[in-house]
């Protein structure tokens, strides 16, 4: 992604003016270089293939916003709980980064550690194991699978098959995330029947060492019929199985994490199942989600799904196609659809979030098809809608639903998956079929920004919408309407509106309806307007009105904001978000609710 220098051009207008009178215009105004994030981890990447691959998501994810430095701790001569909890406190303790991420490898040392961490202020969002201790230690947001459904999974399907002497096999001693794998396996065994027979750790990096266990517990249990194990535990254990003379064709093997090799043995029916928790997400994602948290938004979600998905022989195709690499089924022939109602060709808004998107199809080797209007209609909106046959997946706005509605239902019945983002966020939920929603709560927008306004002495506010018709832009002048009602202040109003229509593309007509507006209510002292375009025309307003320009030197002194709330960085990353969760086969639904207020400063932000 490229510094949003021009996006950041007139907020910093405004910051210089009042840093001039001694008066900050920002909260908290954001820099790239003082963002430094953790990344850590309770094993060595070098030794260990999950990891390696997890990490080359964070690496990406980290390449992808240039200049802001990201590093990984990990264990170093193997798994060691008491050597992560110290890498977190020393982490914390140093100053140096502005959030952690960690995996929760158990509870009295590496939870214990995270615990005191946040209770310290320090944020940590964390990832892989541990997901059932999260929340009790102070964790901003988990980031991958539930442990025991994905045990769960496994075990109700070796039970649909018909199996019934079952053993579940962990890699590492100690670890939360296992242990809950194994519980959810044999939970999902007892109730459909089966024998659960043994529950035991094979710990990885010594295939001889795995063997030998296996030997023995086989030699113990040779009536076995299914195993639930780790992917390093396939080889040995299959080595066992044939030194001992067993039926290997009648025992079922289901293992976690997908890679190609593991995805070749499942379609040639040399492996039963195998658990995708998508490892290279719970890399990416981490250090997206510190990037957001650090430019001040509110994650209010617990989790963020990466999985789990269960693959068999009916359905390992297509993502064995896309690991192979020779896969046309999520390209051309079935790419990912983004339907915007702006025209990425004039407005720069537009631009950075279709950027963030070609960014995040090329992290993933997808394509994406994208649709747009020149000009705000929803006709032309709906038309796009309905030209789109099949797909991967859709991504598109809904500015309006009323007239969107039947076009997403149809979209809805053909089985196409649609995720919502950027505006929309209440057309979303009543939907029903939506997915999810990438973006803001409309109404807190407008809410948010009119406290903040009020805060810094505003009585009157003026909320400017300029697009008619939009669902969206009505939905923050309520909420900001409502904020000043609730303080007993009050807002402008024209007719039965509680808000300005402008025209956002005529800086003349603009100039001339705020103009009139401020002189003819001299109470206003406060305005939020919604998009870069009438915040690039209230720029030249000086240049239409010798009064404007009075009235905009009053504005600086009385500490009045200009909100530019289309400054928004994060919009290109949930739309990255959407195109990770649709490049791969299996979709989780996103479940994130991302607020924003707040300003940026010129510079490498």
């Amino acid at each position: 992604m490229r510094p949003f220098h021009y996006f950041l051009l007139l907020a910093t207008v405004y910051a210089d003016l009042i840093i001039q009178s001694d008066y900050s215009v920002c909260k908290k105004c954001v820099r790239r270089e003082n963002m430094k994030f953790a990344w850590i981890i309770h094993d060595n990447p070098i030794t260990s293939p999950f990891w390696a691959s997890a990490q080359t998501g964070w690496t990406a994810a980290k390449n992808s916003f240039t200049g802001i430095n990201g590093v990984v701790i990990s264990a170093t001569n193997g798994v060691n709980a008491v050597q992560q909890a110290q890498n977190i406190e020393n982490a914390a303790a140093s100053g140096q980064y502005s959030s952690l991420s960690s995996t929760i490898y158990d509870l009295a040392n590496v939870g214990a550690a995270i615990n005191r961490t946040t209770r310290k202020g320090v944020k940590v969002f964390t990832f892989n194991s541990g997901d059932q201790f999260a929340a009790s230690v102070g964790s901003s947001l988990h980031i991958g699978q539930i442990e025991f459904n994905s045990g769960y999974k496994a075990g109700k399907y070796f039970a649909s098959l018909g199996k019934n002497k079952t053993m579940c096999i962990k890699g590492q001693y100690g670890n939360a995330g296992l242990n809950s794998r194994c519980l959810g396996f044999k939970t999902a065994v007892l109730e459909a029947g089966m024998d659960y027979q043994v529950e035991d750790v094979a710990e990885t990096g010594d295939n001889n060492l795995i063997y030998a266990k296996m030997v023995q517990l086989l030699s113990n249990y040779s009536q076995t019929d299914c195993i639930f194990l780790s992917s390093q535990h396939l080889t040995p254990t299959r080595n066992a199985i044939r030194y001992l003379n067993l039926n290997i064709s009648n025992i079922g093997l289901g293992v976690v994490n997908v890679n190609l090799d593991i995805s070749n043995q499942i379609y040639n029916n040399n492996l039963t199942l195998v658990i995708d928790q998508q490892e290279y997400l719970q890399g990416y994602f981490p250090f997206l989600m510190q990037y957001l948290s650090y430019l001040n938004q509110s994650i209010v979600d617990t989790y963020l799904f990466t999985g789990p998905a269960l693959y068999n022989r009916n359905n390992i195709g297509k993502v064995r196609c896309i690991l192979s690499g020779n896969c046309t089924l999520t390209r051309s022939n079935d790419p990912i659809h983004v339907v915007i109602h702006g025209n990425p060709q004039v407005d720069a808004y537009w631009k950075m979030l279709v950027n963030g998107a070609n960014q995040a199809a090329k992290d993933f080797g997808v394509d994406i098809v994208l649709h747009n209007i020149t000009l705000y209609d929803t006709f032309q909106l709906q038309t796009l809608l309905d030209s789109i046959s099949s797909a991967m997946g859709v991504v598109t706005t809904i500015p309006n639903l009323s007239a969107l509605q039947t076009s997403l239902s149809s979209m809805n019945s053909r089985n196409i998956t649609i995720i919502s983002v950027a505006t929309g966020s209440n057309a979303s939920s009543s939907l029903g079929f939506v997915k999810t929603h990438i973006g803001t709560n409309d109404y807190d927008v407008g809410f948010k920004i009119a406290n903040e306004l009020m805060d810094k002495g505003v009585m009157k506010g003026l909320c400017l919408n300029h697009q008619l018709g939009q669902d969206t832009t009505i939905e923050r002048c309520n909420g900001f309407e409502n904020a000043f009602i609730l303080r007993n202040r009050s807002v402008y109003i024209s007719g039965s509106n509680n808000y300005l229509l402008v025209t956002a593309r005529n800086a003349d007509q603009l100039s001339l309806d705020v103009t009139n507006t401020l002189v003819g209510d001299p109470a206003i002292t406060g305005i939020f307007f919604q998009s870069i375009i009438v915040g690039e025309a209230l720029l030249t307003l000086s240049s239409y009105s010798s009064v404007m320009n009075e009235i905009l030197e009053a504005f600086v002194v009385n500490f009045i904001l200009f909100y530019l709330f289309k400054l928004l960085a994060h919009r290109i990353v949930l739309a990255m978000g959407f195109v990770m969760m649709m490049a791969r086969v299996h979709l989780q639904v996103i479940q994130i609710v991302l607020q924003r207020f707040g300003c940026y400063q010129l510079g490498s932000a």
